[in-house]
């Protein structure tokens, strides 16, 4: 999750808060060490209004029908618009935007590649012309009037909240919503220092200072360096300009004209990194952006340059016909059977599974897709259907029913630095091995796909699998744990229908995979829950082929990935409550914290689960690190796992360090 610096939540609601302060604090000395060559927001000197320049006397929000928050950003409270990289926009763009460095392709599939992309701006005649108008949707008059708006511009009487009005021209609503989108840092050292870049759904993909005090040219730190717009969008800004029709929300009564329509997402999801400094006179780097629910794409920016993107490739539904909604976030890996470094990912989420009960059948997002990280050429794709797949290996799996979009896990057992395998979960309750190497040969034209087990079913045993597996390797087997449950459905039910979300029966899985040195043989009979302990109310006693822990509140589901940390197994789940009558309030249920023995189902005395006192909804993922502490005037290094139970920030003991070993860790995207 985004923060603010008050390390307090930044994105509840429409979700602008980044990398700042409140106004007040941020526009002080002891906040901002800047120089005069750090641009026209530098200071030296405590707040005055004389610091940014034209900034309103009585505060940009005196128009604010909240009359909250006072003359500046501070505090935020329920105007979402606040705070965060928000702030610091409009402070950049206060009066002015033509400074704005917005950056789109002039239609789909016209993206240049080598040099600059277009601007998004009112000089780019192809957007102001008939073509941008058809992709927009905007009539000639008002097109130069949607790009403005879109680039900052206070032209707009739809808006709901208002500026002060002149000489301020930047709009309040200038940043979006920032929902799924986590966001990627790099580390460029040297004079830029720390880039952030994440995806918002008012359309803009951006690049961010997130330095502390360090300006990368004229911006500040929180400052805007570029934002970019995919010409796949371009038809979604009228609904944003125009605010209407508003969102169709569950219980939005029917009738209203014009028809409510379904929230619209853009750059949605996780953004990558590939980091590859292995010649330092010629660093690259490289991003890769994900849309979740904005669409089946996938797009690669090289940002070798942070001040200066260039396109690298692209790919959808015209590469990949199988391809759903991009939720799986890419990994960057290096194999043996290809020269240069891959990216792994589920092919898609399929909106069909929006219905509950889910229909139990998928037509897109059935398949699991490997591309090279530079160009983007397909090396391997294991996928129901390989027609109108073009280069590489395209494998067709007739068993592959169901839609992958958790991400993929990928596992490098003997640690020389190359993945020997990638284990996948799907909608339908299976999990997938795919193997990379096979005795002498390692080429992709030899990868080979195996069920190794089929969890879900029907009626009320309709598990999803909508995270990824963790795996760990042992002496004897590799642990393969997955947690079920259907995210998209979190909410209570009165239903009493078999296989709605609120109904199924959810477990945590652990799943002996004995094949730790050869790949699975192609008589390999998938494991079912009649293979696994019931662990549910007894320690596992290394019988069968693993075991299961049944959720057992009602409508409980795994809502993140598990996380084993030192034989201890962390994941979270949520369930859902039962409205009171005649009380109006968010249903956001129960989160809980569980922490149990991989190897055996054991919890903390005796204890699985703990209920968060101090998060309510959907629990954070379970996070592990390494932190460097000062005790007594001497550094100490401390293990740490947030999110994992009651306190939220727990020290593991790390046992048999010694004897520990990466089984998944690439250098050139990691190092930084």
């Amino acid at each position: 999750m985004l923060q603010d610096a008050k390390n307090q939540p930044a994105l509840s609601g429409a979700g602008t808060g980044f990398l700042s302060a409140n106004a007040v604090s941020f526009w002080t000395a002891d906040r901002y060490t800047g120089s005069p060559k750090d641009g026209p927001f530098a200071f030296t000197t405590s707040y005055s209004t004389s610091l940014v320049p034209s900034w309103p006397t009585n505060g940009y929000w005196v128009n604010s029908p909240a009359s909250t928050g006072g003359a500046f950003d501070a505090p935020d409270g329920e105007v979402v618009e606040k705070g965060g990289a928000a702030q610091m926009l409009r402070a950049q763009l206060l009066t002015s935007q033509a400074g704005r460095q917005l950056y789109t392709c002039n239609g789909v599939g016209t993206c240049p590649t080598g040099g600059p992309m277009p601007a998004f701006d009112t000089a780019n005649s192809w957007l102001t012309g008939t073509n941008g108008q058809a992709a927009m949707n905007i009539t000639a008059a008002n097109a130069s009037k949607l790009v403005n708006w879109v680039r900052g511009a206070d032209n707009n009487s739809n808006e709901q909240q208002l500026g002060p009005g002149s000489p301020v021209t930047v709009r309040p609503s200038i940043h979006g919503d920032v929902l799924h989108s986590r966001p990627a840092v790099v580390n460029y050292g040297g004079s830029t220092g720390v880039v952030v870049f994440y995806g918002a759904n008012d359309g803009v993909f951006r690049a961010i200072n997130g330095n502390q005090t360090q300006g990368i040219g004229t911006v500040r730190p929180g400052g805007e360096l570029w934002g970019f717009i995919a010409p796949e969008f371009h038809g979604r800004l009228k609904r944003l300009f125009d605010n209407s029709p508003q969102l169709k929300l569950a219980k939005t009564p029917s009738g209203i004209i014009p028809a409510p329509l379904p929230k619209e997402y853009f750059f949605d999801g996780a953004t990558s990194v590939y980091q590859d400094t292995r010649d330092p006179a010629n660093p690259k780097v490289y991003l890769y952006l994900t849309a979740r629910r904005g669409g089946a794409l996938i797009y690669a920016l090289d940002v070798t340059n942070p001040t200066a993107p260039r396109f690298l490739w692209k790919k959808s539904k015209t590469e990949i016909p199988e391809l759903g909604q991009t939720w799986s976030q890419p990994k960057i890996i290096q194999v043996r059977g290809h020269s240069r470094p891959v990216l792994v990912m589920g092919a898609g989420y399929d909106t069909a599974e929006d219905s509950d009960p889910a229909p139990g059948t998928n037509t897109e997002g059935r398949g699991i897709v490997v591309l090279d990280a530079v160009n983007g050429n397909v090396v391997w794709a294991g996928l129901k259907s390989c027609s109108g797949v073009s280069g590489g290996t395209c494998l067709p799996v007739s068993t592959m029913d169901r839609a992958i979009a958790a991400d993929i896990s990928v596992l490098d057992r003997n640690g020389d630095g190359y993945v020997e395998r990638f284990y996948a979960a799907d909608v339908g309750g299976n999990i997938w091995r795919v193997d990379l190497e096979h005795g002498t040969s390692n080429a992709p034209a030899t990868w080979s796909v195996a069920r190794l087990a089929t969890l879900g079913g029907t009626g009320n045993a309709a598990r999803k699998f909508l995270y990824p597996p963790d795996v760990v390797a042992t002496g004897a087997f590799d642990a393969v744990i997955a947690g079920s449950g259907d995210r998209e459905h979190p909410l209570h039910s009165y239903s009493t229908t078999p296989g709605t979300a609120y109904n199924v029966v959810n477990r945590l899985y652990m799943l002996r995979d004995p094949h730790t040195t050869t790949a699975m043989p192609s008589t390999w009979v998938p494991f079912t829950e009649a293979d696994l302990f019931d662990a549910t109310n007894a320690l596992y006693d290394g019988s069968k082929q693993g075991y299961y822990v049944t959720l057992t509140n009602q409508g409980e589901k795994v809502v993140n990935a598990p996380l084993t940390v030192s034989g201890i197994t962390y994941f979270g789940t949520n369930t859902p409550t039962a409205p009171a009558p005649g009380v109006c309030f968010p249903d956001l249920g129960t989160s809980r914290g569980y922490r149990i023995s991989f190897l055996t189902g054991a919890g903390k005395t005796d204890e699985r689960a703990v209920v968060f006192d101090r998060t309510v909804g959907l629990p954070p993922s379970p996070v592990f690190g390494v932190v460097q502490l000062d005790k007594d005037g001497k550094p100490v290094t401390v293990p740490v796992v947030i999110g994992g139970e009651k306190p939220l920030n727990p020290t593991p003991t790390v046992q048999g360090a010694s004897h520990r070993k990466r089984t998944y860790w690439y250098m050139n995207t990691d190092r930084k």
